[in-house]
């Protein structure tokens, strides 16, 4: 979807909520940064780039949940039967969880980023129950995520492929 088209569908959320009716307010359907405008018209170099940068991100946010899970720091009210310390969506890495007895809540990520190439905050997720080259996600953790993008890459893989 275009950035314009994001930013008409989203007055038109607002108007049809009844939302414009004294302070107009944008609601956005997914919280963009200043520079994901610019992503979006950028170069295939800075895509590539920031698509690594994206995956890196993601990977780490299910690292650092796996390694509080191990902890004992998920409760169970955050946790799928054999999950095996994965987070169950990413949006549970933007959630955060909040450890057993703990007033506090550990958030792993700000925000699901933007794949680069494909415009959207939407990735391709493995579980640790799927096999190695399924075409959908099993749902029951996500271990591994990957862009949904068909197109290759400058070294001639394709972007789904890192």
């Amino acid at each position: 979807m275009s950035v314009s088209k994001l930013l008409m569908s989203s007055l038109l959320i607002a108007t049809l909520s009844g939302a414009l009716t004294k302070q107009p307010t944008v609601v956005f359907p997914e919280k963009l940064r200043k520079n994901d405008f610019a992503l979006l018209k950028g170069s295939e170099d800075d895509k590539e780039k920031e698509l690594r940068k994206a995956l890196a991100e993601i990977r780490e946010a299910i690292k650092e949940y796996k390694s509080v899970c191990g902890q004992g720091l998920v409760g169970p009210i955050d946790r799928r039967k054999d999950d095996q310390c994965y987070p169950p969506t990413l949006a549970t890495l933007v959630e955060g969880i909040r450890p057993p007895n703990k007033k506090y809540y550990i958030q792993f990520l700000k925000r699901i980023p933007i794949d680069p190439i494909t415009g959207k905050a939407d990735w391709e997720l493995r579980s640790t129950q799927d096999e190695p080259q399924a075409v959908a996600w099993g749902g029951q953790n996500v271990c591994q995520v990957f862009s949904k993008s068909e197109k290759f890459a400058s070294d001639g893989t394709r972007y789904r492929d890192w």
